[in-house]
């Protein structure tokens, strides 16, 4: 539980609201039991300024590739159908397409056929965030963005130089999600200089 309370502490500093979900590393009944309170969240969805954001787990107990169970679609499903009108941005922590680098695809989301099966269901859906591969990723399917963020620890050597840390530094991605559907983004990087990638 210590690792819970330090980030909670941290995330406190910011004065602002966090809103959480697993990884592959984390012990979900830990996470669900420390995280919670005093400006961090744990939610299924966040309805603010015309948009829905909806936080799905894709955690497998005891796995570093991940999947979405029945329930967690049915609920994706539930929240999209019950805010039509607001553009929405889905957030779970494994990438749903393949991004390079054979290994980083082999623990990717099991059943990305049946998340996108519920999204193309609902035309307000605007983008997909994910984690999990340590390094930048940007793609579209269907008009919906697909956004990988880098980690704040460190990132994987990029596409085809196999399995290792590379040199990349501490980074994560800015989102700013306007009225009329669009998503901004910028990629930030922490050390070696304020290397900033806008797109």
């Amino acid at each position: 539980l210590g690792s819970y309370w330090r980030i909670k502490t941290l995330l406190q500093r910011f004065a602002a609201p966090a809103y959480c979900l697993p990884g592959n590393h984390d012990v979900n009944e830990r996470f669900a039991a420390a995280l919670p309170g005093d400006g961090v969240h744990l939610t299924r969805a966040l309805c603010r300024d015309g948009w829905q954001v909806v936080f799905l787990d894709s955690t497998v107990a005891g796995q570093d590739d991940g999947a979405l169970s029945e329930a967690e679609l049915a609920a994706l499903d539930a929240a999209l159908a019950a805010q039509p009108g607001l553009h929405a941005l889905v957030a779970l922590h494994h990438q749903p397409v393949p991004v390079g680098g054979a290994w980083r695809d082999e623990v990717s989301l099991a059943n990305p056929d049946d998340l996108f099966a519920v999204l193309d269901r609902h035309a307000q859906v605007r983008g997909v965030l994910f984690g999990h591969v340590h390094q930048t990723f940007e793609g579209e399917r269907n008009g919906v963005r697909l956004m990988g963020s880098p980690s704040t620890c460190f990132q994987f050597v990029r596409d085809g130089e196999g399995l290792g840390i590379g040199d990349d530094p501490h980074g994560y991605r800015r989102l700013a999600l306007r009225p009329d559907g669009a998503i901004e983004s910028a990629v930030c990087w922490l050390a070696g200089g304020a290397k900033v990638m806008d797109s």
